[in-house]
């Protein structure tokens, strides 16, 4: 396990985030997950040498949550690290509340206002969160950490695990759990998220004129394409039974019409049982299927990589 200290630098200044890394003991060519996490990288696992968010590598905007820091390993379950480990997997994750709060303020304040006199002044958090884990990418190629790249998300990260995995053919497949509306589902249950309700909840994930376009009907590609638009690199998407608002019969459907859409991808969907989480169960899911689809896909295919989008 190592921590790595990143300096995200536009003309407009420099941002630092926390990378932490982890990889089987005896080599770091292997398979290496790459996400977000919700609450700091030291609540990913137990291990005592994950560095504590401070004010040197910068500290989480925890915004409306009341414990900073939360309690070392509280989220490990989220993320199996030793599961993943023995199976000879690694993880790389950052904490997107290092980016900036996930308010409304999150245009102003953090690393958005470094994206200031470029094209991606438009960009909602998604758009940024997605940006920086592209930047991730470039720091493990250059750092000969990975042999294969998979984005993965849950939740709201899952969507911009999505949006990374669209924009960087450099990931070699994505794994998207529970992401729901303006991620890997159709949106149409009763109960589920909708678009109209993110503009209004949530409008700061999606560009300044999300509110508008909802109004005057949606204008972009369904959850079906955005699926079939990472094709062929494998792709997976988990539902969770008791998960209404993510709407696990419009992933499941979305899935159905991605492989209508793009008969040449990889595509692989389970639903457990119980709520929006990411469990043990959906690591043995995620485990089992890229064991196959980046071994047959990812490493196949040896054109050279097209370059994410570059710095502002």
């Amino acid at each position: 396990m190592r921590n790595l200290l990143l300096e995200l630098s536009t003309p407009q200044g420099v941002h630092p985030l926390l990378l932490t890394v982890f990889t089987p003991a005896a080599t770091d060519s292997v398979p290496l997950m790459v996400g977000l996490n919700f609450r700091g990288n030291h609540t990913v696992s137990t291990d005592p040498s994950i560095a504590v968010p401070s004010e040197v590598p910068g500290p989480l905007h925890y915004d409306r949550f009341t414990e900073d820091p939360q309690p070392r390993g509280s989220y490990a379950s989220r993320w199996q690290v030793p599961t993943l480990i023995e199976h000879g997997v690694g993880l790389a994750t950052a904490c997107y509340l290092q980016l900036g709060p996930d308010s409304s303020a999150l245009r102003t304040t953090g690393a958005f206002p470094l994206l200031q006199g470029s094209g991606a002044t438009d960009w909602g958090g998604i758009g940024l969160w997605a940006w920086v884990m592209q930047r991730i990418l470039d720091v493990l190629r250059e750092h000969s950490l990975g042999s294969e790249h998979i984005a993965f998300g849950h939740s709201r990260l899952g969507k911009t695990a999505l949006w990374a995995a669209v924009q960087d053919e450099r990931f070699a497949g994505v794994i998207a759990n529970n992401s729901g509306c303006m991620g890997a589902s159709m949106s149409t249950a009763s109960g589920a998220e909708t678009p109209e309700l993110m503009a209004e909840v949530r409008p700061y994930w999606f560009s300044e004129d999300f509110p508008q376009r909802v109004q005057e009907g949606p204008s972009w590609p369904g959850a079906d394409e955005l699926l079939s638009a990472i094709a062929p690199r494998p792709v997976y998407v988990a539902s969770a039974a008791d998960d209404a608002p993510a709407d696990p019969a419009g992933e499941l459907a979305a899935v159905e019409s991605a492989r209508e859409r793009a008969p040449e991808g990889t595509f692989g969907h389970h639903q457990r049982d119980g709520p929006h989480d990411v469990t043990a169960i959906d690591w043995e899911h995620f485990l089992t299927f890229f064991d196959t689809a980046v071994s047959t896909a990812a490493r196949a295919a040896q054109a050279p990589p097209t370059r994410g989008s570059p710095m502002p």
